[in-house]
């Protein structure tokens, strides 16, 4: 490079001494034109057309110097450029062929199977393996599990790979030596005090069931203290999955869930009180219950209770949307008492929550469709079943003062906005012809539009299990509470009775009805950005204001004898 650089100043120094040369001949010849010889001009005159010459070579320099470097770099630019380019399609055909060759490698032992019938450990460790009571003899075979690099997870097809019959079954995790649970999993405690996890399998194709999502949370106390030290989750903030207790033998996939001998005392037991309004047609109307399509009930002796709304679009094509939901309720409450009853049943109480609201949906005669929320307190802990948006809220005081924090809040089920799931009776084919004669032509033709399994299963619903303690404040509601305030303005509302009141009944019947006062001014304000708005604008919709509904509040305080 330095030898490129010393030939291209030498050439362009015989070019400088060149136009030296004939810028002195030039120069003269201009003189001897005005009559004037060398010998004419002075050294002044001579020095200075020497000075202009070598300026003018100095320029000429610069100029050739400068431009042929700048096309050597922009050859080495281009060069690079091109280097650059090559480099970058090497990239993606390394990441197309070689690294995903490398992914299908690694998850080809997988391939093919529905993620369903996985059993994961996305945690920490380093040898990883599982035993269970769904191996031959149970808990005495022990199962690898695969460390996949692609996913950072282990995983093994066990359910896929053997023929297990469908059932409910507990295992445990082997984690570098230590017998530990996942806390992804469904956890419960046998009747000898040992922590494990519990899977249910159905026939469809050794699938895994529908979780049981039977939960605990942040601020349990003795027994998130309990668990953690058998449970391993993902990080601190990680729920903890409880199922329903274990007894019977674990050796038997069914051997679990069985409910306690009915004469023993509950530690914990609820007072309750329910308020509901109808959506009223003027702001200034007195709040009444009439005409409203939801319902509830409230039995401190089962210590349940229920919440129901009705769909009142039904109204639009004839039929009396309230019907429904009422008959639901009634059912469900008469059900629950013939079955508690009679024999206690030796199933566990989420099970027996859907089998009570099966028969009382079995019994219904009215046409129409409703959400539902049953639930019931045995053992320190609330079992709940729910279907759609009727919801609950959990509320705890802080460190026995009279501040409270949500601890629980039940998960909302809804196909699309504003569609939630729902029990439904329609009519037959069979019957469409009689109803049209009665006059509810419309209501024939919506149905011969659509399809006719337009109702969700009992079986769809939620089943939540969650442990109580003393002082705890559970506030359900339809979604005429839940959409027009957020679970921060219903923990303001609740403190403020807190503090004016001390009588448990005092506080459930005062809350109640102020929660229902309060999400119906919510319901009529036009410029306030409700929860219903917010969930409108995330599905793409636009909605401001309250939403102006039917309301029903359902409060239950918990107390220890």
């Amino acid at each position: 490079m330095m030898e490129d650089n010393y030939k291209i100043i030498q050439n362009m120094n015989n070019e400088a001494a060149n136009i030296l040369e004939n810028s002195v001949t030039n120069a003269l010849l201009c003189k001897s034109s005005e009559k004037k010889s060398l010998e004419c001009l002075s050294y002044t005159e001579k020095l200075e057309y020497l000075l202009e010459i070598r300026k003018n070579a100095a320029t000429f320099i610069q100029v050739q110097y400068r431009f042929r470097r700048m096309k050597r770099s922009a050859k080495f630019n281009l060069m690079v450029l091109r280097v650059m380019k090559a480099r970058k399609a090497a990239a993606k055909m390394i990441q197309k062929y070689i690294r995903g060759w490398l992914v299908r490698n690694d998850l080809k032992f997988i391939k093919g199977i529905d993620q369903k019938k996985f059993i994961v450990w996305r945690h920490s460790g380093k040898d990883v393996s599982l035993i269970g009571s769904f191996t031959t003899p149970p808990w005495e075979e022990e199962i690898k599990l695969k460390y996949s690099k692609s996913l950072g997870k282990f995983i093994t097809t066990i359910l896929y790979d053997r023929q297990i019959k469908a059932g409910t079954y507990c295992i445990k995790f082997i984690v570098d030596g230590a017998m530990v649970c996942n806390g992804d999993l469904a956890v419960s405690q046998d009747i000898s005090g040992n922590y494990n996890n519990v899977i249910g399998v159905n026939d469809d194709a050794k699938k895994l069931s529908r979780s049981i999502s039977v939960r605990s949370f942040m601020g349990m106390g003795a027994v998130d203290s309990e668990l953690s030290k058998h449970i391993v989750t993902q990080d601190s903030q990680s729920p903890i999955l409880l199922t329903r207790s274990l007894s019977g033998n674990l050796d038997s996939p069914r051997g679990f869930g069985v409910v306690e001998d009915k004469k023993s005392k509950s530690p914990i037991y609820l007072i309750m009180s329910g308020s509901m309004a109808a959506k009223s047609k003027k702001k200034s109307a007195p709040l009444t219950s009439q005409g409203s399509a939801d319902a509830y009930f409230i039995n401190e002796e089962l210590q349940s209770f229920g919440v129901a709304d009705g769909v009142g679009e039904w109204a639009t094509y004839g039929l009396d949307a309230s019907r429904f939901s009422k008959e639901l309720i009634r059912y469900c409450e008469q059900v629950l008492i013939e079955t508690l009853q009679s024999e206690w049943p030796s199933i566990e109480f989420c099970d027996l929550l859907e089998q009570v609201v099966w028969e009382a949906y079995r019994r219904i005669v009215s046409y129409g469709s409703s959400t539902l929320l049953l639930a019931i307190c045995r053992d320190s802990f609330l079992y709940s079943l729910s279907l759609g948006d009727s919801s609950f809220i959990v509320l705890r005081p802080r460190d026995g003062c009279k501040a409270l924090s949500a601890v629980y809040r039940s998960v909302e089920q809804q196909h699309s906005f504003n569609c939630p799931y729902q029990l439904a009776n329609l009519p037959k084919q069979n019957k469409y012809q009689e109803l049209i004669d009665k006059g509810f032509s419309t209501l024939i033709a919506l149905l011969k539009r659509t399809s006719q399994n337009m109702n969700d299963s009992p079986f769809d619903g939620e089943t939540e299990m969650i442990p109580l303690k003393s002082g705890d404040i559970i506030v359900a509601g339809t979604d005429g509470l839940f959409d027009n305030m957020y679970d921060q303005d219903i923990i303001k509302v609740a403190e403020q009775v807190l503090q004016s009141y001390d009588q448990a009944q005092q506080i459930a019947d005062v809350l109640a009805r102020l929660l229902v006062e309060r999400a119906v001014q919510k319901g009529w304000d036009q410029s306030y950005k409700s929860p219903f708005a917010r969930n409108a604008g995330k599905a793409g919709k636009k909605y401001i204001g309250g939403k102006l509904d039917d309301t029903t509040v359902v409060v239950a305080i918990a107390l220890s004898p």
